[in-house]
């Protein structure tokens, strides 16, 4: 269902999509890629019960980045600590991870469902600092896992 490649959004327009949850909730939901130029982009999500999240990508960040990532949290307030989420399908009766969330404008309504959460210590990550350059660190992972049970264009 999700193949990770690079869609061209031919008119300048938005690319919005919706993310129902289901078993879980999160008071803050973010998008966040890498553009072309190796700046970090950020969407926040927009919702009215910590269930249901709408976002819009402009377009400049739909035509530089090939995929996002979704995070509950951005700033985390416990140092060496990252919360992200990992998408999953069923594949053949199989739950395999997606890894990333694709760009693809025919994808306008999402619904996922929350199995858990994976912790895990000691692992490398990098963020972008000033001007652009990468700073390397090791940190505790608590990832929730979202398997996604559907994905339409609602159009």
């Amino acid at each position: 269902m999700f193949a990770i490649f690079y869609y061209h959004l031919l008119i300048a327009q938005n690319y919005n999509f919706s993310l129902q949850l289901e078993n879980i909730k999160y008071d803050s939901l973010f998008l966040a890629g890498i553009n072309t130029n190796g700046k970090l982009i950020k969407i926040q999500g927009i919702t009215s019960d910590g269930y249901k999240w709408n976002f819009s990508v402009p377009k400049n960040a739909s035509d530089s980045i090939m995929d996002f990532e979704f995070y509950p949290k951005f700033k985390n307030k416990e140092p060496n600590t990252e919360y992200q989420i990992t998408l999953w399908n069923n594949k053949n009766g199989n739950i395999v991870p997606c890894f990333r969330f694709p760009i693809d404008i025919n994808i306008t309504d999402i619904h996922g469902k929350y199995l858990d959460t994976k912790t895990s210590d000691n692992n490398l990550f990098y963020r972008i600092v000033e001007n652009n350059k990468e700073e390397y660190f090791y940190a505790t992972t608590h990832s929730d896992r979202i398997l996604i049970l559907d994905a339409n264009n609602t159009e």
